[in-house]
């Protein structure tokens, strides 16, 4: 169940960037240096947590994200949508400069069925390069989570996730 999580993760975050899955402006340049083989390939997370929050708390989580990006001069994306099929959560804060931070949740609603949903909301956060000018970046961004939900921020949570190279 863990592998097939972590794979569902890595293909779920490449492939969802907003409709159509193309990546709004600018994305692909300021969140991975332009080169995701170079850059993100064999990656692994830096900090990687469960935010159990509900649908109605999303915003709520957006807004911290981008606070947390504009006061640390990130560029930040925020590619979530609502549709019949779909209620998405998918914001990234990065710089080209070696870090990516994102969240992301999908609800997938088909007629005729429950709600679906095979993963947690996730906020994980990636350095890629420049590691030393990111140290204090994962300790600000725990403490910011964990003051606003302090019992619903899990860092044990037993799923592991790599970045591989996508087909996409």
């Amino acid at each position: 169940m863990k592998i097939l999580s972590s794979i569902l993760i890595v293909c779920l975050s490449v492939a969802g960037c907003g409709v159509g899955n193309k990546p709004p402006d600018g994305y692909i340049a300021e969140c991975y240096g332009g080169d995701w083989q170079g850059k993100m390939v064999g990656q692994e997370p830096s900090y990687q947590v469960v935010v159990d929050i509900e649908q109605p708390e999303w915003l709520e989580l957006a807004e911290l994200i981008e606070g947390y990006a504009i006061s640390k001069e990130l560029a930040f994306f925020n590619t979530s949508e609502e549709t019949k099929e779909l209620s998405m959560l998918y914001m990234s804060a990065c710089s080209k400069d070696g870090i990516w931070i994102h969240a992301d949740k999908r609800v997938w609603s088909f007629e005729g069925q429950e709600p679906h949903s095979p993963l947690p909301l996730m906020v994980t956060v990636v350095v890629y390069d420049n590691a030393e000018q990111w140290i204090g970046f994962v300790p600000e961004l725990d403490k910011l989570l964990k003051s606003k939900w302090p019992d619903r921020v899990d860092e044990n949570h037993g799923f592991n996730s790599s970045l591989k190279n996508s087909l996409f």
